[in-house]
Formats: structure tokens, C-alpha cells, sequence
């Protein structure tokens, strides 16, 4: 009897993307995130000064910033389609790369000390 499997949602979407390439899948991953990112970018500018401070208080984080996080799981996960697009989501937020907060406080990676010649 062959073992039954967790049907997850990355299995699941790429089951739905047949036999595409990694690379393909990268690719639409990274036009969705870049069309997505755009639409948002594109609807707050569309916004009244009053309407993009309300925005501002609401906003939990900039997409570029979520994108940086959707990345980084893509990649943990070897999911290419993920991977496209957190990379999508960053580059059509890059003009607010500066104001990206908890990509750098969730993504930071671990120093390491550099070991020293022992002087005895």
C-alpha cells in the first residue's frame, strides 16, 4: 500500500505549474510579485495626502519588504515560484528600500567571530 501524503499548498501549486522549468517558475513568480508590487504602488499614489496618512498608519509593512520575507522562504523551501516572487515584491518597492524594517530585523543573519591565532 503506497504511503499517503500531506497534500501542502507548494506541492499543490506546483502541481498546478505541470512540468515548468525552475527557471520558468522563477520567472512568473517574479512577474506576478512585479505586477502585484506595481498595482499597489500605482493605488497609493492614486491616494489624497490625507488618504496615504491614514495608509501609512494602517500599513503593516512595505511590500518590498514582505517581498524580502517571501524570498527568503522561497529559497528555505527551494520553491523557485516563492523565491520570483519575493524578488518581484522587492524590485518594485526599491525607491522605499531604506524604509523596509522587518525583512532586516527577521532576515538578519548571525555573525560569526572570526577565531584568532592563538598567541601562547
Amino acid at each position: 500500500m503506497a504511503k499517503k501524503r500531506k497534500l501542502s499548498t507548494l506541492r499543490f501549486v506546483d502541481d498546478l505549474m505541470g512540468d515548468m522549468s525552475r527557471k520558468e517558475k522563477k520567472q512568473l513568480g517574479n512577474a506576478i510579485g512585479f505586477v502585484a508590487g506595481a498595482i499597489a504602488t500605482q493605488k497609493y499614489n492614486s491616494l489624497s495626502d490625507s488618504e496615504k496618512e491614514a495608509w501609512n498608519q494602517k500599513r503593516l509593512m512595505h511590500h518590498g519588504d514582505f517581498g524580502a520575507i517571501v524570498n527568503d522562504y522561497g529559497k528555505r523551501k527551494k520553491n523557485p515560484l516563492f523565491e520570483g516572487l519575493g524578488s518581484g515584491l522587492m524590485n518594485s518597492d526599491r525607491q522605499d528600500e531604506p524604509e523596509w524594517i522587518y525583512s532586516r530585523i527577521l532576515l538578519s543573519k548571525p555573525t560569526r567571530k572570526k577565531r584568532g591565532k592563538s598567541t601562547k
